[in-house]
């Protein structure tokens, strides 16, 4: 997200397992993700006072942190809260005594039809001043203040960057078992109750391809954790789904230094990954991890930055240290450029206009005199610019004009992402 840096990286979000396993349908992303970030700020005072409604303030620019600049208008806003305040979760009491399991859909059916109860999540919100307020139901304090034992907590940046409900499901639900044990076994209708799928792709190819396969590949790439997974069969039905856990941490901290030997090589491809964005203790660790040549790990940076760039473009990110992890573990390579269908007409009139430009020099008066006299590569630019959620930018551009300073940048970097395409013409 485009304020995932400015999140303060110690803010915790903590639920109890029974509020992670419980059924809260049809609960949105955003929905979710704003919950996630009223849970995370509520006051530390309020543990002590345990009987006292939870009111949560939320000043605006952390909305804007959140769900991007300008993502979350005053209108979007008060319909996100309309349908925050319509969710109810039904929930188990948490002071009857069992050994509940809440991965057993036999189980956590037969202890709730004994005791039960069901209730609004969120009561109040409200906006004024440039502050939204909710308050959380007071039934369900204990659920958030970590006062017993079976609690969940994870850190709000974790799940920022994700892209469905689906996928902040599954990762709170592994993380129900991460630090007990490095396999997660599920039962496949279970899970569907507990990610909010309930009568959905009950086929399972189809549950597997369009609600497990994206989840796990997004948690891996956004979060702490590192997952996989497997099926378990009997016969030709699956029974369960097992899925094997890891966090980012601890992966990298068993993996061994270089030797001796290896310290220049070592060197070497820390510098290329320090070069290509990463922190200099993440990029070593990553490098702990590489097989292979200076070469191929170049090749690995240059698919992963690309793969960057293309969630970029449709306004989306992700965690990049993960992305880096990802593309040298699973041995990526850059993809050759292709020119969609429907930018053909895009490349015809770039090749009309723009023989100045070729593939091995950009020339960056070239690009503005090419953009100030082709109508379409300059919408071009401005629907890049707005992919990029670069306010800063498009205001300048609004304001001083294609040659406005400080516009340069992103300029040549739409002309590289335009060489990359394969919409400019090659020396």
């Amino acid at each position: 997200m485009p304020g995932l840096r400015h999140i303060n990286q110690s803010q915790t979000v903590t639920k109890s397992h029974e509020l992670v396993a419980a059924n809260i349908d049809d609960m949105t992303l955003k929905e979710a993700q704003l919950l996630a970030l009223a849970v995370s700020m509520i006051p530390d005072e309020a543990s002590t006072n345990p009987q006292e409604r939870i009111r949560v303030t939320i000043e605006r620019r952390m909305l804007d942190v959140v769900f991007g600049l300008n993502g979350m208008s005053n209108t979007k806003l008060k319909q996100l809260a309309s349908l925050l305040q319509k969710r109810t979760v039904t929930i188990r009491p948490r002071d009857l005594e069992s050994n509940l399991d809440l991965f057993d859909d036999e189980a956590v059916s037969e202890e709730l039809n004994k005791e039960w109860k069901r209730m609004v999540i969120v009561p109040t919100c409200e906006y004024k001043d440039s502050q939204f307020v909710i308050t959380l139901n007071q039934d369900l304090n204990e659920h958030f203040l970590a006062l017993r034992d079976r609690f969940t907590s994870y850190r709000l940046v974790n799940i920022v960057g994700l892209s469905s409900p689906y996928h902040l499901r599954l990762y709170e639900i592994l993380l129900m078992r991460a630090d007990d044990s490095s396999e997660v076994r599920i039962e496949p209708n279970r899970l569907r109750d507990m990610l909010g799928a309930q009568g959905k792709y009950m086929a399972f190819f189809e549950f597997r391809r369009r609600v497990i396969e994206p989840a796990v590949q997004s948690v891996s790439e956004h979060t702490d954790l590192v997952v996989d997974f497997e099926t378990v069969k009997n016969g030709s039905e699956i029974v369960e789904i097992v899925f094997r856990v890891s966090r980012k941490d601890d992966l990298f901290a068993s993996l061994p230094a270089p030797s001796k030997a290896d310290e220049v090589e070592h060197s070497n491809l820390v510098a290329v990954l320090m070069e290509a964005g990463l922190p200099q203790a993440t990029a070593i660790k990553v490098a702990n991890i590489h097989k292979g040549t200076l070469h191929e790990l170049e090749q690995h940076v240059l698919a992963a930055k690309h793969y960057l760039q293309k969630l970029a473009r449709n306004g989306s990110t992700s965690n990049q240290a993960g992305v880096f992890y990802k593309s040298v573990k699973e041995k990526w390579v850059p993809q050759a450029p292709r020119v969609p269908e429907s930018q053909r007409s895009l490349d015809e009139v770039i090749k009309a206009g723009q023989g100045v430009m070729t593939a091995a020099s950009l020339d960056y008066e070239a690009l503005c005199q090419a953009l100030e006299h082709n109508q379409k590569l300059a919408e071009g630019f401005l629907k890049f610019i707005k992919q990029r959620r670069d306010m800063v930018s498009l205001l300048l551009l609004e304001n001083h004009g294609l040659r406005g300073s400080g516009l340069r940048k992103i300029m040549l970097e739409y002309g590289e992402w335009l060489q990359r395409e394969g919409l400019l013409p090659s020396s």
